[in-house]
């Protein structure tokens, strides 16, 4: 099938993180494969992954990643971009219910060593935002990627959901109580 539908996008994500033990292996051969492909399909990845990302973007979100790894604004951009690498099952679970973050075993494992962690076991992946840019600079194509991405791109991104204060800890009780009761238990 021509093109890089949803199912195709999420299939070359899964596909990267079998097999390459570091973040950087896998960067390389995702960026690989995207080079492999015509311009207009690594835009369609770009657009789907953007689209994808910005699911993630709601206060509910921010708040269950907040909690548990106390992190920026950047982080947790980062960190969805992370929940994106688990692949598609663990990030449609969450994004759909932002308080089952807590039930994925890599959430567990990164709370686990909380602030002790190694740039591959940091629960942010920045890099993985710009491997289909990368790819197109490769190619000798990066400004009509660029130029192609923002022309087809959805647009205006909004921030999702009702707004509330990630920090007020009874708000936090009432929206996250599965988060916030495993947090109460030491993350075991």
């Amino acid at each position: 099938m021509p093109g890089i539908d949803i199912s195709a996008f999420w299939d070359l994500i899964e596909r990267s993180g079998v097999g390459h033990a570091t973040r950087q292996a896998r960067l390389e051969w995702l960026e690989n494969e995207l080079t492999r492909l015509p311009l207009q399909e690594i835009v369609e990845y770009q657009v789907h992954y953007e689209t994808t990302r910005g699911r993630g973007h709601s206060d509910d979100m921010l708040g269950a990643y907040w909690q548990v790894f106390g992190s920026s604004i950047n982080g947790f951009h980062y960190g969805v971009s992370w929940l994106i690498s688990l692949g598609r099952e663990p990030y449609e679970k969450v994004v759909e219910q932002p308080d089952l973050l807590t039930t994925l075993p890599q959430v567990v494992a990164a709370y686990a060593n909380l602030w002790c962690w190694t740039d591959e076991e940091r629960p942010e992946f920045e890099r993985l935002d710009y491997v289909a840019m990368r790819a197109c600079r490769k190619m000798g194509v990066g400004e009509a990627f660029s130029a192609a991405v923002f022309e087809q791109r959805p647009s205006g991104y909004e921030w999702l959901g009702e707004k509330w204060d990630c920090e007020d800890g009874a708000e936090a009780e009432r929206r996250l109580p599965l988060t916030m009761a495993f947090l109460r238990s030491d993350g075991t």
